[in-house]
């Protein structure tokens, strides 16, 4: 940082995809990062849909 090889930037809530992983969010606010990162977000319905299809 010092020596201008590090430069740090604020990075809005919508950007940083961490913060579901560290902070208390609304829902869709952690659904819309769990997008982000490539993730899908299933219903309980879904996954017992998809607990029968494994047994």
């Amino acid at each position: 940082v010092e020596n201008g090889i590090i430069e740090l930037y604020f990075v809005r809530t919508e950007y940083q995809l961490a913060d579901m992983f560290t902070k208390a969010l609304l829902e869709d606010m952690f659904k819309y990062l769990v997008r982000r990162i490539g993730m899908r977000y299933l219903t309980p319905a879904e996954l017992e849909v998809l607990t029968k299809e494994s047994a």
